[in-house]
């Protein structure tokens, strides 16, 4: 079976730079994983592009009009605090990676930390750029398409977040999970690659995380990209996932908030966050469409709850970058699609808190920009990595 996973994505490829959005194989650096209904969905479904679908009519869907399944008004319906933050994420786990047919051999590496092993790959030749997943509490082989993309002109470094994938201390506690030690995991990474400066290029939480790490050590970084990120606290949260469930109809509005409370005594928990996985994650997608295609290869692995209320927890006590930030003046790409459901008040402001930054929006483009406007995305993060002076490489053993 696998074998014919491996020759059908061969024999698509050149269909697939075209129409990336119409295949959605499952796949991982660890395996190949067939959707839930099987070999056909790695055959590209022909859909036809969204302007001849209606273009009105696809777009009033999005903003809740003209569509009986789509209600505007908010409905009286409270999640807890830590599904409200986790939910921030939450889709990272399920995007389906795309390849490129020249992927570069990826290399694992580890850095030593207390009591446990840092992991990350690389792959690619060039300047380093350090990938960080969202979530936070998932794992980081979501990023490994987008290393795939830069690695010609970068040497992509995926980093595997403490307390997710490999990089597991040996307990987890608010000692062990905390926003500082992940940004002296960075600074690890850092100093075990003999680098004078980093670029860093994060998503969502992990846009967070570089911005943490630029507070605190602002003359270590070479140039922060922002993709769909986070903002300067955590402000944004309750309206992120405000306009998550507006997105939903009564029903599915009905159906979150019944996943949402049966977390609080599931025997599984990995089955009952994957169920509310299911009924949210279409929605940070402008084409829901597509995020309903990428659920049918899910899968309930990957994402690492405790981990994630732990930095929770870290980040309601003290988290305000924008003092700490407000001589930061090295250069700053953010880009953030219209229709994220991350405000985009956010990225305005994070603009606005940079001496050097320059924000891009993308229109028909979720919270994913990579996924649903791949050419406009790439074109904007290699056209800024060009422009600045390149960094010092590493040459590390292996």
């Amino acid at each position: 079976m696998l074998s014919k996973v491996l020759q059908a994505k061969t024999a698509v490829y050149e269909d697939m730079k075209t129409h990336w959005s119409d295949w959605y194989p499952l796949s991982t650096r660890r395996r190949w994983c067939l959707p839930a209904n099987g070999l056909q969905s790695i055959i590209p479904v022909k859909a036809q592009p969204l302007r001849d679908q209606g273009l009105h009519l696809r777009l009033a869907t999005v903003l809740g009009l003209g569509n009986p399944r789509i209600v505007p008004m908010r409905v009286g319906m409270t999640l807890r605090p830590e599904t409200r933050f986790c939910l921030l994420g939450l889709a990272a786990i399920f995007l389906l990676l795309r390849e490129s047919s020249v992927g570069a051999e990826l290399d694992h590496r580890t850095v030593a930390r207390d009591n446990f092993q840092l992991h990350l790959t690389t792959q690619g030749n060039g300047t380093p750029l350090v990938l960080l997943s969202g979530g936070p509490g998932f794992d980081a082989d979501y990023m490994l398409p987008l290393g795939t993309e830069l690695n010609r002109q970068s040497q992509c470094i995926v980093l595997e977040q403490r307390g997710t994938g490999h990089s597991l201390p040996p307990t987890l506690t608010s000692e062990t999970i905390n926003v500082k030690a992940m940004v002296d995991d960075i600074e690890a990474l850092r100093n075990s690659m003999k680098l004078k400066q980093i670029t860093l290029l994060g998503h969502s939480w992990g846009g967070v995380l570089s911005m943490a790490y630029a507070a605190r050590y602002p003359q270590r970084v070479h140039s922060l990209i922002l993709v769909a990120s986070g903002g300067l606290d955590m402000s944004f949260a309750p309206i992120f996932l405000d306009n998550v469930v507006n997105r939903a109809s009564m029903n599915e509005r009905k159906e979150i908030q019944e996943a949402e409370l049966a977390l609080g005594n599931a025997a599984d928990p990995s089955s009952a966050w994957f169920k509310l996985f299911r009924l949210v994650v279409p929605l940070y997608f402008f084409d829901r469409t597509l995020g309903e295609q990428f659920m049918a290869g899910a899968t309930k692995d990957g994402y690492h709850p405790e981990m994630a209320k732990l930095i929770q927890l870290d980040l309601q006590k003290h988290f305000d970058l924008r003092k700490q930030l407000a001589g930061f003046s090295a250069p700053v790409l953010i880009i953030q699609g219209h229709q994220d459901p991350m405000p985009e008040g956010v990225a305005i402001e994070t603009k606005s808190c940079f001496k050097n930054a320059h924000l891009i929006f993308l229109n028909r483009c979720g919270h994913f920009p990579w996924l649903e406007q791949p050419k406009e995305f790439y074109q904007a993060v290699r056209t800024f990595l060009v422009g600045q002076s390149q960094p010092t490489p590493f040459s590390s053993p292996k």
